[in-house]
């Protein structure tokens, strides 16, 4: 055992050194001897001793009992005091600093080796008290339910936050078997909570539940709960019972019901859009990419994330989409973007606005990207000047005095050709009696196999029908159709191409009617 400490304080050289020698001999420590208050506070400062002999008259206008005071209220060592007169008042006086013990001069060694012996050992009880009593508190105080288990099973403490889950006050529960207060909902490995508390205490080491798990209590309520089954062991390391420490889970689990229930709906929105929308880390690779994104390119979601545009587009479109990209990651702006990709069915056209996203110390370190597919409005807009070009062309001709025929169908058939982005255009007239229809013209693939040719209406192919009916007429598959003549069908190999052929009731010429 190691010797104590001790500093004596003390006024009297002589005596001080007849008390510094009896301690040495009966084999303490002495850290240092001093005569006045101030530098008894100084060597305790310092040196931190076990125990301090302290004379109450000392040398200077500080006396022992406050610098006593003065070093209990920085640190927690014991104090004996050193009196040749142990009269009441002083006593009284001196109780105030909380003292060990008094020992009146001049000693032996035997009377102070005693006193010694019995302050360290009421300094040790109450420091130990005052931990028991800190721990305590702290378990009383914390939000975790802490049942304290004997090695029988049953429960012999509960703090309150044990009270509050197991819907049971201390004493009533106190030597009960736990199982009649709360038993898991599942078992875990097989195991029921009894088990796993019996086997941590044989064990002699922690058990620690890393699965969500649930207490069923007495009147049948469900808790969700993470918990833990410790043995508690004395210093010898004897089994004295077990402690199990649970915390309550329901916010958390319903925080998460709630996030898992907000993730599919943000996915639900993402993936029933028309929208391409996606989100790229700082380097390129794609983080997220909604279904929509999926169609387009022809990859599997799983194929798309973590890779990068040069991963899934052609070099020259990757290149443009990443310069873009650094744009709005460098001035950590949102831009917007025109950009072209090309898909399974060919380049589609893209306005792409692209948004920086913001880290906790607003740094940017991604971007989201929302794409909207402008091809069809490309088209339109095309068409909507082809259309207004074609009306011009036919103004044109008729403001004239004299009218180019041939021109005039070319330009017609043109025009129908670059507005619907056809293969093939033609402009079939009937005669006088409508029984007949000849192609003034035609433009396109395979034009040479209707131009200047005629027919009769009746058994007249699609034409015929449509001039016939007076109807417009659509056909996604010519080749499915059993009005397509097969004479031309045939030729222009029309084998899963589509025809759209609309009449028209204007009269353009006094001698022929328009039916188209």
């Amino acid at each position: 055992m190691t010797a104590a400490r001790i500093l004596v304080v003390e006024d009297e050289p002589q005596v001080a050194t007849d008390i510094r020698l009896k301690l040495e001999e009966t084999g303490y420590k002495i850290v240092g001897t001093c005569g006045s208050g101030e530098q008894a506070i100084a060597l305790a400062e310092r040196h931190r001793p076990d125990l301090i002999l302290m004379d109450i008259v000392l040398e200077g206008a500080m006396d022992g009992i406050e610098a006593a005071r003065r070093i209990q209220d920085r640190f927690p060592i014991p104090v004996v005091y050193l009196t040749a007169h142990a009269d009441d008042a002083r006593i009284e006086q001196a109780k105030v600093t909380d003292s060990f013990g008094y020992i009146v001069k001049p000693t032996t060694a035997r009377e102070l080796h005693a006193v010694i012996t019995l302050a360290m050992y009421r300094a040790e009880t109450t420091r130990k008290l005052q931990v028991a009593a800190w721990t305590s508190a702290t378990l009383q105080s914390i939000c975790d339910a802490l049942i304290t288990l004997d090695i029988h099973g049953q429960i012999s403490a509960l703090n309150p936050a044990a009270e509050v889950l197991l819907h049971v006050r201390e004493d009533k529960a106190r030597g009960r078997p736990l199982s009649e207060y709360a038993k898991l909902a599942e078992r875990i490995d097989g195991a029921t909570l009894s088990d796993l508390i019996n086997a941590a205490g044989a064990a002699g080491k922690s058990f620690v539940c890393k699965k969500d798990a649930g207490f069923v209590l007495a009147d049948g309520t469900y808790v969700p709960v993470h918990f833990s089954a410790s043995p508690v062991q004395d210093p010898t390391g004897n089994i004295l019972g077990t402690v199990l420490v649970a915390h309550e889970d329901t916010e958390r689990r319903n925080a998460e019901l709630e996030l898992i229930a907000s993730k599919r709906q943000l996915e639900a929105i993402l993936d029933n859009t028309t929208a391409v929308i996606y989100i790229k880390d700082i380097d390129g690779r794609y983080l997220i990419a909604n279904r929509q994104y999926e169609r387009i390119i022809d990859f599997e979601r799983g194929e798309i994330i973590g890779k990068t545009d040069f991963d899934l587009f052609p070099a020259e479109i990757a290149d443009q989409l990443r310069a873009n990209d650094s744009v709005v990651l460098q001035d950590c702006r949102p831009m917007v973007y025109e950009e072209r990709i090309v898909q399974k069915d060919g380049p589609r056209d893209y306005v792409s606005v692209k948004v920086p996203l913001l880290d906790a110390d607003e740094r940017c370190n991604a971007l989201c990207g929302i794409s909207t597919d402008i091809t069809e409005q490309r088209r339109r807009q095309h068409g909507y000047l082809v259309l207004d070009g074609a009306m011009q062309t036919l103004a044109r001709h008729i403001a004239q005095d004299t009218v180019d025929e041939k021109a005039f169908y070319r330009d017609i058939c043109a025009g129908i050709v670059e507005l619907v982005e056809a293969d093939i255009g033609a402009f079939p007239l009937l005669n006088e009696s409508g029984t007949e229809f000849t192609y003034q013209d035609a433009v396109g693939t395979h034009a040479d196999l209707l131009r200047g040719q005629s027919m009769p209406v009746q058994g007249g192919g699609l034409c015929g029908w449509v001039a016939e009916q007076g109807e417009p007429l659509c056909v996604p598959d010519l080749s499915r159709d059993e009005r397509v003549l097969p004479e031309l069908a045939s030729p222009a190999q029309a084998i899963n191409a589509g025809a759209l052929l609309f009449p028209t009731r204007q009269t353009l010429w006094p001698h022929l009617r328009v039916p188209w």
